[in-house]
């Protein structure tokens, strides 16, 4: 009021001024469409007072948390022939961006009452993760009768928590997605007052699958009761894959350098149309380093031989290309030049 005193229960109307960025419900929830910019404003009587939001593109999306795998043989999440409570939680992350994302150094952690984050998983240098894909990490698997490969994880990569286990708690926890510099990606709450059970023996996945708002999994249509789904949408599908490549090409196809000098080579990705493929990453390995390294821009540089002894065999490369195919679907080059390239993706 005039006297700076809040009026309790008064009512108050949102509203969105961009609705095809984001929306505002009756409870003063925004849900964002796409990227971009737009203005709440809340309205009582005649007062109005305006927030701005920000809406950023879709990267990785925490999708599904299974931390209360259901009894019996229905709890056998991962497929390794024995339901266990500890490593058939699993943390379904996708990528909702429409380039590969490196997930290397990145963290998965859970956040207790006390604000006391545990890292619970830390994806290994390297870990790419295409356009549309799902990763899966489970707590755990009995590593004998475990296959991260099987179909029913549509094509998804799964592994396994590099800590052991997740701990994923039942009655409420928040699960985090770090970036390699501890900044927060995603996370999801659960349990407690956020108004998602935990505890009852299913996943709790988005609805619709990354853009939704999370759901108990059996509850929604499509899922035809299934009580989880990891490494697929609810209904059982795989996710989106991408083009995949048919050819790759170096630039330049051949370089001629002295010990000490360098050269930059790029790659280009086509699919089967000969359409460039945007946004691959790309790997670069020298064969023989102690020849010529290479960095992860392409930068070859060639070294001296042992007793400073200049190789000729380290000046003249030649390039050649071989596709090689992957069951998860990475993006693999081999540029054989004297020495041996390898960029991979």
């Amino acid at each position: 009021d005039e006297d700076g005193l809040e009026i309790l229960n008064a009512p108050v109307s949102f509203s969105s001024e961009a609705e095809s960025v984001a929306t505002v419900d009756a409870a003063g929830v925004a849900h964002a469409f796409r990227a971009g910019a737009t203005k709440i404003s809340a309205s009582s009587g005649d007062a109005t007072a305006h927030s701005s939001l920000a809406a950023y593109p879709l990267t990785l999306v925490i999708n599904e948390v299974l931390a209360d795998p259901p009894a019996g043989a229905a709890g056998d999440a991962n497929r390794d022939g024995t339901r266990s409570a500890s490593q058939d939680e699993f943390v379904e992350i996708v990528n909702a961006a429409g380039v590969d994302l490196d997930l290397g150094g990145c963290q998965l952690a859970t956040l207790d009452a006390a604000n006391t984050r545990t890292a619970r998983h830390v994806f290994a240098a390297g870990t790419l993760l295409l356009p549309g894909t799902a990763a899966v990490v489970f707590g755990g698997a009995n590593a004998a009768t475990f296959n991260p490969l099987d179909a029913a994880f549509g094509g998804a990569l799964v592994l396994t928590a590099s800590s052991g286990g997740l701990s994923l708690l039942n009655g409420g926890d928040t699960v985090q997605l770090l970036d390699p510099g501890g900044a927060l990606i995603e996370e999801v709450t659960y349990g407690g007052e956020s108004a998602l059970a935990g505890d009852r023996h299913q996943s709790l996945t988005r609805a619709p699958d990354i853009l939704g708002d999370f759901a108990l999994h059996s509850s929604l249509e499509g899922a035809s009761s299934r009580l989880f789904s990891p490494g697929t949408r609810m209904d059982g599908s795989p996710f989106a894959t991408t083009a995949p490549i048919a050819r790759i090409e170096i630039s330049p196809a051949s370089a001629t350098v002295q010990p000490g000098e360098s050269r930059q080579f790029t790659a280009h990705a086509y699919d089967g149309a000969g359409q460039e493929l945007p946004g691959v990453i790309f790997r670069w390995q020298a064969r023989d380093p102690s020849v010529a390294s290479v960095g992860q821009d392409g930068t070859a540089r060639a070294l001296k031989d042992p007793g400073d002894q200049p190789r000729r065999d380290a000046a003249t490369r030649r390039a050649r290309l071989r596709p090689r195919r992957s069951a998860r679907r990475r993006r693999d080059l081999h540029m054989a030049l004297a020495q041996h390239f390898r960029r991979h993706g």
